[in-house]
């Protein structure tokens, strides 16, 4: 007959340890008598350092954890280079030759003026009447471009300029044609709206002038906006 009396565990080994106590006196052996069995575990050994978890599921935790580190950090790095200078560019349309929009800006605000001080389509009683108003405002803006044709060849500009220049003026020259155009449909279509001739780009006729005109600071050279 067996009775167990204590158990201890030991980690380094593990070891199980169990102290046996017999009673009685069965096939000679003598009662009260003390055992110690000593079972060794196959329990490894636990270090102070977990091992990488190199399972699938691990693998996968680890290159998704890397994956948006790297995307933070270049996020970071994009926002660095926006705002350090390097990343800025002038537009396109930018002239090097800043006296020529200088002396635009005055040749415009003089025509702009007049352009502005004729009654706008309120005022008109008759489709006859507003075609005569925008044939006023028309004619001024012909002779405004044809002063802005004749300052730039005195102004001799440089390659680059000149054809940014002629372009643009190409477009006003266009956008003329298109209020001609309107004035007569006055006259049959009286309800028919004032239309640009279309860039085939997605930016409208006039909104392209006035563009270049503000990025050169020849704020008064934009579409006046009196046709509409």
């Amino acid at each position: 007959m067996y009775d167990y009396s204590s158990t201890s565990v030991s980690l380094y080994p593990p070891t199980l340890r169990i102290t046996v106590h017999r009673i009685g006196e069965a096939r000679g052996i003598r009662p009260w008598t003390w055992h110690t069995i000593d079972v060794t575990t196959s329990a490894p050994p636990i270090s102070d350092t977990e091992a990488p978890d190199e399972s699938p599921r691990g693998v996968v935790a680890t290159v998704v954890r890397w994956f948006f580190i790297t995307i933070g950090v270049a996020s970071f790095l994009v926002w660095i280079y926006a705002f350090s200078g390097l990343a800025r560019r002038d537009p396109p349309d930018l002239l090097d030759h800043e006296s020529y929009a200088t002396a635009a800006e005055k040749v415009c605000a003089e025509a702009r003026a007049e352009v502005l001080a004729v009654p706008d389509a309120t005022s008109a009683d008759s489709p006859a009447d507003r075609a005569d108003q925008v044939s006023i405002t028309t004619r001024r803006l012909e002779q405004m471009v044809n002063d802005l044709e004749e300052l730039a060849i005195q102004s001799q500009l440089n390659e680059s300029d000149s054809i940014i220049v002629e372009g643009w003026l190409a477009d006003w020259r266009t956008m003329i044609a298109d209020r001609y155009r309107y004035i007569e449909q006055l006259a049959t279509e009286p309800m028919t709206p004032f239309r640009v001739t279309d860039t085939g780009i997605g930016e409208r006729l006039d909104r392209r002038i006035t563009r270049m005109a503000d990025t050169n600071k020849m704020y008064a050279c934009g579409d006046p906006g009196d046709a509409g």
